[in-house]
């Protein structure tokens, strides 16, 4: 786990499982390697199969972007919700409650 920790800034893989309750995945791979497509993927059959998925991007336009491949990508299987301040009230009430895959930005 020293590489990891040393590659996350101290943030220890193991760790974040415990802190969600759920299984982490930390991805450490070069630029241009396929870590946005995989996780798209992985959160579309993680949908298809039941479970939620909560992605999160730094800006507003990265999330909207993830947004727009997850739809392609999906086909319409999966319910995917991009959270953002534009939604309502009752929109963002109706997307917790129906969502599989929430993309929103921190």
């Amino acid at each position: 786990m020293k590489s990891l920790d040393s590659r996350c800034g101290g943030l220890k893989g193991y760790g974040l499982g415990g802190l969600y309750g759920e299984r982490v995945l930390p991805v450490i791979a070069p630029t241009g390697s396929g870590k946005t497509t995989f996780g798209i993927v992985a959160s579309i059959s993680t949908a298809i199969n039941g479970g939620k998925t909560l992605i999160v991007a730094p800006t507003s336009t990265l999330a909207y972007q993830l947004f727009q491949r997850a739809e392609a990508y999906s086909k319409g299987k999966a319910r995917i919700v991009a959270y953002n301040s534009l939604l309502t009230k009752k929109e963002k009430e109706e997307a917790i409650k129906e969502l599989m895959i929430m993309i929103m930005t921190y």
